[in-house]
């Protein structure tokens, strides 16, 4: 690449050995088909003409930076879901690069950074902010999209990546990794442990006493696991969850009734459409007619639960992950069921097939 790439490669070793990692998994390839640098989530290729020109830690900068969109996987064509390619990128770097900076890296001039207003945002909603103000910005690299088993290798490459340096991944990288890591699991096998956890329920009881304290005389109460709980079942109805969607989702919740006692369902858009509450059910969950079709706004859901007593035991949320989130998260856990890669401000998330 230039006189400083040894070096370079060096330092990631020393200082970042998760980068490190996940650069010796991903080939450079020199050419001139591109004025500074471009990923496809399995390459970088990069213009000797500009990297020569670099610093070494300008260069270590634009590598780091490369990095990152393979590990937050914006070539893949499953999470941009046929956004405007050039706002998609632009949106990608203000993520990155208030990140990246964050760490110490230095990045050369004109590359895009403003942590004041994009501070903390994900990619997704740095892209409908910057189409709403309809800001136009220039990237200085460029994204090749990507699908399919590539798309899926690279999942891989970061996996591996973070699984060869526990503890050692910068930032927020490492709760965005056993994301995609629990992706590859059965999602249905992450739905029954969650709402496993959260009714599960410790009784005490003097029938039977403990045993352990009969022995001397004493009696105390043993402890007895039961099941049963209330959760509250929401479903985004804004355009973007489909029949299938909704189907395999209905029909997994319907299996659960060994666990759940009480799930109330809600629809919603960018406001509350419709709410019913199911016991000991099937597979009604299918039979309801849901309304909507707007924007999608996550806050109506929340602020309508805030107002039963008492709270559920849970909340699962069947959504893309595309809308607005509120500020805080509450006292009782959220699952996400996404239908496709997205960035959660807090919950857990599981991507659905």
């Amino acid at each position: 690449m230039n006189r400083n790439l040894d070096s370079v490669l060096a330092r990631f070793a020393f200082d970042q050995p998760f980068f490190a990692t996940l650069i010796a998994m991903t080939d450079l390839v020199e050419t001139s088909a591109f004025y500074t640098l471009a990923t496809d989530g399995l390459r970088i290729y990069y213009n000797p003409e500009f990297t020569e020109k670099l610093t070494a830690d300008e260069l270590m900068g634009v590598l780091a930076h490369e990095l990152m969109h393979i590990v937050y996987l914006h070539c893949d064509n499953s999470r941009r879901k046929g956004r405007d390619s050039q706002v998609w990128n632009a949106a990608g770097d203000f993520a990155i690069n208030q990140e990246l900076k964050g760490w110490g890296f230095k990045l050369p001039a004109g590359c895009l950074c403003m942590p004041k207003k994009f501070g903390g945002k994900t990619t997704e909603t740095i892209y409908d902010e910057l189409i709403e103000i309809q800001m136009k910005c220039q990237c200085q690299d460029k994204l090749i999209s990507a699908c399919g088993d590539d798309a899926r290798e690279a999942e891989g490459r970061v996996i591996t990546a973070a699984a060869k340096n526990p503890g050692r991944v910068p930032g927020d990288l490492d709760r965005w990794i056993k994301r995609i890591k629990e992706s590859r699991v059965p999602w249905e096998r992450l739905l029954r442990k969650f709402l496993s956890d959260a009714t599960r329920r410790e009784e005490e009881s003097f029938l039977p006493p403990n045993r352990r304290h009969l022995w001397d005389g004493r009696y105390q109460p043993s402890v007895r696991t039961g099941r049963g709980g209330r959760i509250v079942a929401a479903i985004d109805t804004s355009g973007s969850i489909n029949q299938k969607n909704l189907d395999a989702f209905a029909t997994e919740l319907g299996g659960l009734v060994d666990i759940v006692d009480e799930v109330h369902v809600v629809s919603c858009d960018a406001k509350v459409q419709a709410e019913t509450t199911l016991k000991g059910f099937k597979s009604e969950i299918m039979k309801l007619n849901f309304k909507g079709g707007g924007g999608t706004d996550f806050r109506p859901v929340f602020d309508a639960v805030a107002k039963k007593k008492p709270p559920p035991d849970a909340l699962v949320y069947l959504t893309d992950g595309l809308g607005r989130f509120p500020k805080t998260a509450p006292r009782f856990p959220v699952l996400w069921c996404l239908t496709g890669p997205a960035e959660i401000p807090w919950g857990r998330g599981i991507l659905l097939p």
